[in-house]
């Protein structure tokens, strides 16, 4: 568990700058509500998220160090927060695929 914890953080880290801690931190003061970073994330992020998950997967597998993961991930995060919110402006269009053919109940 501890091992997941750690990449989680790193993950956040290069996403949104802050691990979870520092984001609870940061939030302590925002109501009761027990929301955590990623639950705070926007549709963009989210969409990245998953993304940078899979890519740090594949790079432990490959033996990359932590380090030159996290700067990977960083570049990845950037470019591909960019891009969405140079292609996707309004992130409410984004609609299951599912709701499109009315299979949603």
């Amino acid at each position: 568990m501890f091992i997941y914890a750690e990449e989680a953080d790193l993950i956040n880290l290069a996403l949104f700058g802050l691990t979870a801690k520092q984001w609870r931190e940061k939030h302590q003061n925002e109501g009761a509500e027990k929301k955590t970073i990623r639950d705070s994330a926007d549709t963009h992020q989210l969409i990245v998220l998953s993304n940078l998950e899979n890519l740090n997967a594949t790079w432990i597998r490959q033996g990359i160090e932590k380090k030159a993961r996290y700067e990977m991930m960083r570049e990845a995060a950037i470019s591909q927060l960019a891009s969405l919110q140079r292609h996707l402006v309004n992130p409410a269009i984004l609609e299951s695929p599912a709701r499109k053919k009315g299979i949603d109940k």
